[in-house]
């Protein structure tokens, strides 16, 4: 959490978690938070966007986990716009199948030629609350999932990569996070050519290897509404809805 943003937290406004956004105010040169609440409706949200507005923030993502609040949020003299729904989907590593240790096709990035790979971030970002927003330069977008690409990679700040690949060819690639004995895919994409031939599944069973190896106990992963293959895709699996919270931008 921003050391700006911190002090909102504690004024009893139905708990909001205001985090300053780093990597996102680095790469947009604007200073961006992110607010997510429950049940924080008219005045309180009104006050907490202008504190932000007062520490020199240009950009908020408002994550509101009540969708009562939607009124206020699109009704307030900031006017936020929702740009989306997430979907919050975890699977018991127990409940996931034996046979779960990978396959020689899925292998580490390391080493891997970026660009090469780059594509299948371009696949991530389309559903993504940035690109629904025309405020938001696509290059920024890309840049961002770049970083968490790189992150992957470079096994930097948690987060590890994997790829499949068909005849020497990169078809598919995962980046996740491993902490306090869960993982959460953060992304996931395969070929759009190449749906529904098991690949797919082939790339999720090497993560849920890396899981147990890892002594996760569950697996979570973030779509959006509107991706219907995705959901389709972690629900055949076995995954279950947890909970769901609307993503609203505000340009103070």
């Amino acid at each position: 959490m921003g050391k700006r943003a911190a002090y909102l937290a504690q004024d009893n406004l139905q708990s909001p978690l205001v985090e300053h956004c780093d990597l996102d105010t680095e790469i947009m040169g604007i200073n961006v938070a992110r607010v997510t609440t429950s049940g924080v409706v008219g005045e309180k949200v009104e006050t907490i966007l202008l504190r932000l507005k007062e520490q020199k923030y240009t950009l908020v993502y408002w994550q509101s986990l009540d969708d009562r609040s939607e009124y206020f949020l699109m009704e307030l003299p900031y006017r936020g716009e929702r740009y989306g729904t997430n979907i919050v989907y975890m699977l018991p590593i127990n409940n996931a199948p034996s046979n779960i240790d990978g396959s020689e096709a899925v292998s580490s990035l390391a080493g891997e030629e970026p660009e090469k790979v780059k594509r299948f971030v371009r696949i991530c970002t389309r559903y993504s609350h940035l690109s629904q927003d025309p405020r938001i330069e696509k290059a920024h977008v890309y840049a961002l999932f770049d970083c968490w690409l790189q992150d992957g990679m470079k096994k930097r700040n948690n987060r590890k990569a994997v790829l499949s690949r068909q005849n020497n060819q990169v078809i598919g690639m995962a980046v996740y996070t491993v902490d306090e004995g869960s993982l959460h895919i953060n992304l996931f994409a395969v070929s759009e050519e190449l749906h529904r031939r098991g690949y797919g599944t082939e790339l999720l069973h090497c993560i849920l290897g890396e899981a147990r190896t890892n002594g996760c106990s569950v697996v979570s992963v973030v779509t959006q509404k509107e991706n219907k293959h995705s959901i389709l895709f972690y629900e055949n699996y076995g995954f279950k809805e947890q909970y769901h919270y609307g993503i609203y931008h505000f340009w103070l």
